[in-house]
Order: structure tokens, then C-alpha cells, then sequence
């Protein structure tokens, strides 16, 4: 008689409901796995035995025959050994199955323990698509399964207590749990800098795009650090968005509750285009591990042509897909893009702290090269930074802090638009050429200061992070 337990497969950051089918024939015996298992699966076989005598039962003398539909579907990871292990011993007469679907997973030592798995979050989703009676899974992942599972979730330690879950007993796990803000960077530690204070708070209000080019030294890093935490609060919802992209990449601990802070990301120049977008095995890449907060690209001129154009794509997007012979998979990739660059080669142009050595041939190949890059990546704000002083460092006034800075960005991206009709015909500076670059960023403006029209102080700040080089 064919026992049938459900769990799931994690394919990018989405779920996919599978069925554990378990058969015994009257054959020599030996445990064969079929439905493209990935190695990880086909090595349950040895860790289920081990376990399933360890823990006191019996495991059957003949073949044991497990299938894994959808058949043309790759399966991959541990947490198969918990829903074999059930299949088996239901197959075997040794436990009984309820009426109602179960959904388990887990992965299971030698001696019978039960460890946590990638995608628990997924794998809560996969229960409520199953429609499931009872979740039965390993203790770490079961608040983030019982988060999304809609049915009674039971938190097992090993294969002794996930036999006693189905007949009704167990801990039963109440659901996630939320983290407190932990400290984060806050815009109170900058000194000076003002100009780029004003440049973050505007592409946090509008989710402007933002270059900042300087020396050395001079705080690029340190100021975009510091922009998830004047972005708007999570919701709920965002909250659990980045989760499952982190449960997939294996960054999340199994069972960890819900952060509020966005995720910040800061790849090494030297990464690789699968690196960014995501491998052959659909692992989120950075774009992603980047969705709901900050994707920072220090050096940006050094990064590779071809992984800048699919960053590009990405931002515009809000999505990344990939399609290898394994399939088409589609991950977030909605994040606040900040680059970073040094004015030239020897990082020293326009520095009033040290004299640029580079040439003149050298500086417009850099400028060139500069303008590709912002052209490339579509970034609709400069800043030009220079070396605070060590006075200014000292003895400067502490700036504005970041919860502040966070409530009137969040009001801001509540405003109404405001209207622009006047200016379209008041252009006394002779904007017109660079209007379209200009206006978005002067909306933001608007909106922060709460104005109902786009007035001309608006339209010259933005030109000023638009149109023109600034400093300090």
C-alpha cells in the first residue's frame, strides 16, 4: 500500500509543493529514490535508516521504493529525510497516517535529532498548498513555517516526537516572532558632509538613484551605511519578503524571527555576474539579498561592464530572471541603488587636502568613463565630496538624527504629488534641456518640504545633484 506525505522544493525564492510517495515490494532489499533527485537527496536513504533504528523502529526488509512527483522537477535539499522517514514507517505499519494530509519536513541525524533546513518560510506556504491537517517539522523552522502554513504546526526535536505529532500530541508552535530594532548606523555620527545629508534624504524620499564621488577618507561608505535606516519602516509583508529571500540564499537561521532593519549590500568590485543576479542552482545573488533595502557598489568604475548592465536591469525591474535548462526563475530585486567613485585614478581631483597627480588626457578619459557608468546604471543624483578636517571632525555639531530623518521621508512618500504646470512655462535659468532629469528629483524636494507646486527653489536644488558638479 503507498503512503503519501507531503513537503516541498525550493526553487529560487518560491516553493513548490511535492508529494513523498512510499511503496514496500516483496524483492531483495534495498531503497530506491526516483523523481531527479539532487545528491543530497539520494543520500537520505543511509541518514533515514540510521535514524529510524536509532530511534527504535524497525526499518523494512524489502525494497523500498520512494517517488517524488512532479517527476520532471530537480528535488534538492535535507529536509526530505523527515517525510521519507514518516513515509516509511507508515508504509511499514509501524505508525498510523491521520486522515488529513500531513506535511513535514526536517533533516535528520544518525541518532534520530532533528535539525533545521534552507526555506522555512517557503515551506510553510507549501503547507497551506498541500491543505494540510497538521505541519510536522524540525523545532528550529517551526515559528517560520507556522508564520505560513494555516493548519497546526508541530515543533519536533527528533523522529520519536514527529511520530507522536501525528497522533495529535506535541509542542505546537504559535508562529513567528518579531525582532526588536537592534541598533543601526545612525546619521547623528556624520560631521559635516551636509550636502550629501540633504542628497541621501532625497534619494531615500524618492528612491532616487545616487553617485557619490570623492577622495579617500571622505565618508562615501560611511554615508551609505547609513541610508536603511532613514528609509520607511518595514511592513509586515516586506518583512517576510526579505526573510524568504535570505531563508533561500541559507543566510537566515532556521526558526530566527523577523528583522525590521533592511538589508544593506555592499559587493566587492571583483564579483561575478552570477554572483550578483544569482548561480546555475538559482541561489539568490545580490540584487536580491538587496530587495526592500540598499545595494551599495564601492568602485563602481571597476565593476564589470556586463554585471552593471544587469544591475541596471534589475533596479528597473524590481525582478531578476533567469532561465537555465533547469528552468525560468523570477527573484525581487527592488532596492535603493547608491555607487561610489573617486574623481580620477589617483582619487585626488578637486581635493583641497592633496594635489591631484594625474593628467589632463587622463582626468577626461576618467570623466568619460564616469558619465558611461551613470549613463549605464540610469543614477539621477551626483554628489562631489572632499575631505573633512580634523576640526571640523572634532568640534563640528553632530548631525540630525536618523529617526528623524526617517519621519519626514516617510511623509514625504505620503504626500499627493505636487503640481508642476507653472514651471513647465517659468524657466528663467533655461532648464529645458535637462527639465526631465531635473523634475523628478525636484517633486521629491517638494514633497519633503511639504509644498502643494514645484516652485523654482526646488527646481535649482535638484539641478544643482542633477545638472552640475557640487561640494562641500
Amino acid at each position: 500500500m503507498t503512503t503519501t506525505v507531503y513537503t516541498f522544493t525550493l526553487i529560487g525564492v518560491d516553493s513548490h509543493l511535492v508529494t513523498v510517495e512510499v511503496d514496500l515490494l516483496r524483492r531483495l532489499p534495498a531503497t530506491v529514490i526516483v523523481g531527479l533527485p539532487a545528491s543530497a537527496v539520494r543520500e537520505t536513504s543511509e541518514r533515514v535508516r540510521s535514524a529510524v533504528t536509532a530511534s527504535g523502529f524497525e526499518w523494512p526488509r524489502q525494497r523500498v521504493v520512494i517517488n517524488l512527483p512532479p517527476a520532471g522537477m530537480r528535488h534538492d535539499g535535507t529536509h526530505y529525510d523527515l517525510p521519507i522517514a514518516l513515509g516509511v514507517l507508515a508504509a511499514s505499519g509501524q505508525v498510523q497516517l491521520p486522515d488529513t494530509p500531513v506535511f513535514a519536513a526536517g533533516e535528520l541525524s544518525l541518532d534520530g535529532e532533528l535539525r533545521g533546513f534552507r526555506g522555512a518560510l517557503q515551506a510553510g506556504e507549501a503547507a497551506a498548498a498541500a491543505e494540510a491537517g497538521c505541519a510536522i517539522v524540525a523545532a528550529e523552522a517551526a515559528d517560520s513555517v507556522a508564520a505560513q502554513a494555516n493548519c497546526i504546526t508541530r515543533a519536533c526535536r527528533n523522529l520519536s516526537d514527529s511520530v507522536l505529532a501525528l497522533t495529535g500530541k506535541g509542542e505546537t508552535s504559535m508562529g513567528v516572532r518579531y525582532e526588536k530594532l537592534q541598533h543601526q548606523l545612525d546619521m547623528a555620527d556624520i560631521r559635516g558632509l551636509h550636502q550629501a545629508r540633504r542628497a541621501l534624504e532625497i534619494a531615500a524620499a524618492g528612491g532616487h538613484r545616487l553617485l557619490l564621488v570623492g577622495p579617500p577618507g571622505c565618508g562615501k561608505t560611511m554615508l551609505a551605511a547609513r541610508l536603511p535606516g532613514i528609509l520607511p519602516r518595514l511592513t509586515v509583508e516586506e518583512m517576510i519578503d526579505t526573510a524568504r529571500v535570505h531563508d533561500a540564499a541559507g543566510l537566515r537561521a532556521p526558526g530566527a524571527p523577523l528583522t525590521s532593519q533592511r538589508p544593506f549590500r555592499a559587493p566587492h568590485h571583483t564579483v561575478s555576474a552570477a554572483g550578483m543576479v544569482g548561480a546555475a542552482n538559482f541561489r539568490p545573488g545580490e540584487v536580491s539579498l538587496a530587495h526592500t533595502g540598499v545595494l551599495f557598489l564601492d568602485e563602481v568604475t571597476e565593476f564589470r561592464r556586463d554585471v552593471l548592465e544587469l544591475v541596471a536591469r534589475a533596479a528597473t525591474d524590481g525582478s531578476i530572471t533567469k532561465t537555465r535548462a533547469a528552468g525560468t526563475v523570477t527573484m525581487p530585486s527592488k532596492f535603493h541603488l547608491v555607487a561610489a567613485a573617486a574623481p580620477c585614478p589617483c582619487g585626488f581631483a578637486g581635493s583641497t587636502k592633496r594635489a591631484c597627480t594625474c593628467s589632463f588626457e587622463t582626468l577626461e578619459r576618467w570623466r568619460r568613463r564616469l558619465d558611461d557608468v551613470r549613463r549605464l546604471l540610469g543614477i539621477e543624483m551626483v554628489v562631489h565630496l572632499d575631505t573633512i578636517s580634523l576640526e571640523r571632525l572634532v568640534w563640528g555639531e553632530p548631525g540630525e538624527c536618523s529617526a528623524d530623518v526617517q519621519r519626514r521621508v516617510e511623509l514625504a512618500r505620503e504626500m499627493p504629488e505636487p503640481a508642476v504646470s507653472d514651471m513647465e512655462t517659468r524657466d528663467p535659468f533655461k532648464l529645458k534641456a535637462g527639465l526631465a532629469a531635473v523634475m523628478p528629483v525636484a517633486l521629491t524636494i517638494a514633497r519633503l518640504e511639504g509644498a502643494g507646486a514645484v516652485g523654482l527653489s526646488h527646481v535649482l536644488e535638484a539641478a544643482v545633484l542633477t545638472l552640475s558638479v557640487t561640494k562641500e
